[in-house]
């Protein structure tokens, strides 16, 4: 094989248009042009402020930040301090069984998915499982319509919670 057929390959796998009697030196420039661009592309242009904390972590900053009282913050580090507990409570994570309340569907599902933003698993029913809270929360807030007959006769529906969760404690 000879090196156009190899450039041109090369180019081919990289989504780069070239026409069909292209020569050696310029294809290759061209690859070369693409790999130039690319890496810039990926290049983050870092400024370096010159202040107190510039040698600690994001966690140590973070813990200097969750230090100070609330009036003594601005707004901006409030908002960070409320999306980070936000985002701690999120992972937080505890043992559960849940079961399915309505009878029929419980006895053909054996697992259910469930889902809030980026978070999301299929679980087991009436099988104990670590979840993170904020699924719990979710498949509590699930709810489900059921047909009744009230007391004068007529047919009513109400929504119910379509599982039961039952927490498991830790020992």
């Amino acid at each position: 094989m000879s090196k156009l057929e190899e450039l041109k390959l090369e180019a081919d796998s990289l989504g780069i248009k070239y026409q069909a009697n292209i020569g050696e030196a310029k294809l290759q420039e061209r690859i070369d042009e693409f790999y130039k661009n690319e890496s810039e592309a990926n290049t983050v242009k870092v400024e370096v402020k010159q202040d107190e904390e510039k040698d600690l972590t994001a966690t140590e900053k973070q813990a200097i930040i969750d230090a100070k009282p609330d009036n003594e913050l601005t707004p901006e580090q409030l908002h960070r301090r409320h999306i980070a507990n936000l985002e701690r409570k999120n992972r937080e994570t505890k043992i559960v069984v849940v079961t399915m309340v309505d009878k029929k569907e419980a006895s053909v599902a054996t697992s259910y998915y469930v889902g809030v933003g980026s978070i999301g698993m299929e679980i087991p029913l009436d099988v104990a499982i670590e979840l993170p809270i904020i699924l719990i929360k979710s498949l509590r807030k699930k709810k489900v319509p059921v047909a009744f007959v009230d007391k004068h006769g007529m047919t009513q529906t109400k929504l119910v919670p379509k599982f039961v969760v039952e927490e498991i404690s830790k020992k």
